[in-house]
């Protein structure tokens, strides 16, 4: 018995490949159900599983695998460890905390990505899956999978652009557990026959996450836009490649201008509150401009008093305007008239 075959017969004897009635996602009743979840509970049948998975992917150039969550994900580990290939994950959902990432790992935009499935049927959770991983940089060709059910999954992921890789098609696992008398001529008979009359020719794309619109270019924008000042700033990001601003919320025109000198190559806009600055005066502005020009940034002044606490209470003390002082002054004594 060879090694695939000795996944089947473990896969059939722990009934992860099951025979009767079942209610399927879509509501139709299957002949037939797959729960590979089951194979985690086996340690040596995930061995070997992923062994012949990893074989798979051996002669495809790739940087890292992700599964589909959640049934894939401990089998798209399995694989990255028997292959020693790194590893990304991606969350069903995004988290609304923290870094709020959709794809975890470390990763660099333009490298290549398999994704690892159990099950291919519609292939709806493995475009899923690549269209979160494409939105994040990372480029997709191939899949993989322990089984095809033959349902048009492949095949949609084909005309797609994406190769799907398997073990074993349903046609294979159905030939081989009638050749071991495990299932009877009539269940092969109904298995097939509900396959070829269940299959799928197009995705339902309602069923799919939107896919983003491309994010159009700095330069682009700038041609769009018609503000002097916004166009100014686009072309500013379209030069230096970037679009950070810093807010530099320190305590005096010195510090100000010693920070605006050391990351003024990095940025295209530095934020300021002249208001918190007690020396902030005519010379402070002059050597703000020289630095602007020098490095090539804008200047946003953003008083208002509306900030975060730790700003407003400076903006409030700071000598320059003397707030503070100036509504300690004229403040109104209980009960006086307005």
């Amino acid at each position: 018995m060879t090694k695939k075959q000795a996944i089947l017969t473990t896969l059939f004897e722990i009934d992860a490949i099951q025979f009767g009635e079942f209610e399927l996602r879509s509501g139709i009743m299957s002949p037939f159900y797959l729960d590979f979840r089951k194979i985690i509970s086996y340690p040596q049948l995930l061995k070997d599983v992923c062994a012949e998975l990893a074989e798979l992917i051996e002669p495809l150039p790739f940087d890292y695998l992700c599964g589909v969550p959640y049934a894939a994900l401990s089998i798209a580990t399995g694989v990255a460890m028997t292959h020693n290939t790194p590893l990304v994950v991606k969350r069903k959902q995004r988290k609304a905390y923290g870094t709020k990432k959709l794809i975890e790992g470390d990763f660099e935009i333009g490298q290549s990505c398999i994704v690892v499935e159990d099950i291919v049927t519609s292939g709806v959770s493995i475009v899923s899956t690549i269209r979160d991983l494409e939105e994040v940089g990372l480029k997709v060709k191939h899949a993989i999978a322990l089984v095809d059910r033959e349902q048009g999954g492949t095949t949609i992921l084909a005309k797609m652009g994406y190769k799907v890789h398997f073990l074993f098609t349903m046609t294979e696992v159905l030939d081989f557990l009638l050749s071991e008398n495990k299932i009877d001529k009539k269940k092969y008979q109904d298995t097939l026959t509900f396959i070829g009359e269940n299959v799928t020719k197009e995705l339902n794309v309602t069923t799919l996450p939107t896919k983003p619109l491309p994010v159009p270019s700095y330069e682009e924008r700038k041609d769009s836009c018609e503000h002097p000042t916004a166009k100014r700033l686009l072309d500013i990001m379209q030069r230096k490649q970037t679009n950070l601003t810093l807010s530099a919320d320190v305590d005096t025109s010195e510090e100000l201008l010693d920070l605006a000198d050391k990351v003024g190559e990095h940025i295209c806009m530095l934020k300021l509150h002249a208001d918190i600055y007690g020396d902030f005066n005519a010379e402070t502005v002059a050597k703000l401009q020289h630095l602007a020009k020098k490095h090539d940034f804008l200047l946003f002044e953003d008083s208002k008093f509306a900030d975060i606490g730790n700003t407003v209470k400076k903006q409030f003390t700071s000598p320059l305007m003397n707030i503070a002082a100036f509504l300690s002054a004229f403040s109104l004594s209980a009960g006086a008239p307005l």
